[in-house]
Formats: structure tokens, sequence, C-alpha cells
């Protein structure tokens, strides 16, 4: 009888959490941003599933995503939740397809592209230049390859073949 056993308890205080370093909106791009979570040791969320406080847009994809942060249990805990938007990747509405020609004639090839952020620059290969459509007249059959940047997202690269038929003797 007449034990005594002491016993320390350490008790935390309560703390709001946050999720920081991120930006409402995001381009479809593939690089990896920290997200910064105070104070450390909590759990964080992506659409609910438990994910290392990191986001890669182009992983993600295009919608909107939920973030969460969490520590604490009971009526102790605290989180937060925040959205962030991934806009859609650049993608070609429409390429002129390949295209058959006789020896000496001109084509035109053209591209449409659509997503991202918009206000895109389209920029040919061989010297082409910039502009959604060149005309082109080949000496034989060539590719002619199109990057498609809106200086935010990740570019699109694509090509359109020019064939070339000889002069008929």
């Amino acid at each position: 009888a007449g034990c005594r056993k002491d016993t320390v308890v350490k008790v935390e205080p309560w703390t709001q959490v946050s999720i920081a370093g991120l930006d409402a909106q995001y381009c479809f791009k593939d690089q990896d941003i920290p997200v910064i979570v105070d104070p450390p040791g909590g759990e964080f969320y992506i659409n609910g599933v438990l994910s290392p406080p990191m986001i890669n847009p182009a992983k993600l994809g295009y919608g909107k995503w939920e973030l969460s942060y969490s520590r604490g249990k009971g009526s102790c805990s605290s989180s937060e939740k925040i959205f962030v938007n991934v806009l859609p990747p650049i993608t070609k509405k429409s390429l002129s397809g390949n295209d058959t020609i006789c020896e000496g004639q001109r084509t035109s090839i053209s591209i449409d592209a659509s997503g991202g952020k918009g206000s895109f620059i389209y920029n040919w290969d061989q010297g082409l230049g910039f502009g959604s459509s060149q005309v082109v007249s080949p000496l034989t059959d060539n590719w002619y390859r199109v990057t498609i940047t809106d200086g935010c997202s990740d570019p699109l690269v694509d090509s359109v073949l020019v064939k070339v038929h000889p002069h008929f003797n």
C-alpha cells in the first residue's frame, strides 16, 4: 500500500496547421513543387489519398485538386484544406494531313492548338519560323516538325510529312 508513481505528461499547445507555397492555378507541366506544411508531423492528402507534401501538375492531371493537411487527434486536431487547379495540356485541335505534291509545287502545312494558357507560339523547324501555318515546297519527301508553347505548359511537338512525286516523263 502507499505506492506512488510519478507520470510525466507532455502537453503540446494546440496549433492551427497551414498549407503554403502554392498558387491557386498551375499549367500542365512536369515539375515537382514542394508544399509547405506547418507545423510538421501531420498527414498530407491529395484528393483523400495520403501523399508526400509535393505536387506535380502533369502527374496530377487536368482539373481541380483538393489538398488537405491535418495534425493531432480528436478535439486537439487541426486541419486545413485548399484547392488548386491544373490547366489542360496543350493539345492539337487539327493538323494538316500528310500531303503529296508534285516536284516543283507548293503546299500549306498547319496546326491549330488548344488547352494550356492559350496565346500559343508555333515554331517550325528547318528555318520556317513562327506561325500556325507555313507554305513549303520541298524537293524530296520531308518531315516538318512544329513545337507549340504557351510560356507555361509543357510544349507540344508534332510533325507532318510532305511527299514529293517526281515529274512524269
